[in-house]
């Protein structure tokens, strides 16, 4: 596989064993496993934002939806934003248009107070009602 794979998550309920879903930097994709290689299921990202962002990391809820988050590029004015992977329909959508995450620690030279940041560590709260 030439392009580097983000986030690994074991979810599909119509994969194949040899199979595992992950996100890349272009979207949702399957690595096949004995082949080495990486087949993308959805590329969700318009064109004009796809040149400039790229999926960072991701998590599987209890539906066995795949959610992934892009990193932000502040130089294109593009925030991080969240999208979903839905197996039950085979489609991904945009579900936060973002600023999806933003730093709250203190700023520096390069950051403000509320820069949008990169997309990572997914997790949901015991009832699943907080992301």
């Amino acid at each position: 596989m030439d392009e580097c794979v983000l986030t690994v998550c074991v979810y599909l309920t119509s994969i194949e064993l040899d199979q595992l879903a992950c996100v890349a930097g272009s979207g949702f994709a399957l690595i096949d496993l004995p082949n080495r290689s990486l087949n993308y299921i959805s590329k969700p990202l318009p064109p004009p934002t796809a040149a400039h962002v790229r999926f960072n990391d991701g998590a599987c809820d209890s539906k066995g939806r795949f959610f992934a988050g892009t990193v932000c590029s502040t130089k294109h004015d593009i925030p991080g934003q969240l999208y979903c992977f839905d197996p039950s329909t085979n489609s991904a959508t945009l579900v936060d248009k973002g600023p999806f995450t933003v730093s709250h620690y203190p700023p520096t030279e390069r950051h403000s107070a509320q820069s949008p940041k990169d997309c990572n560590g997914l997790g949901w709260s015991a009832d699943e009602k907080t992301l």
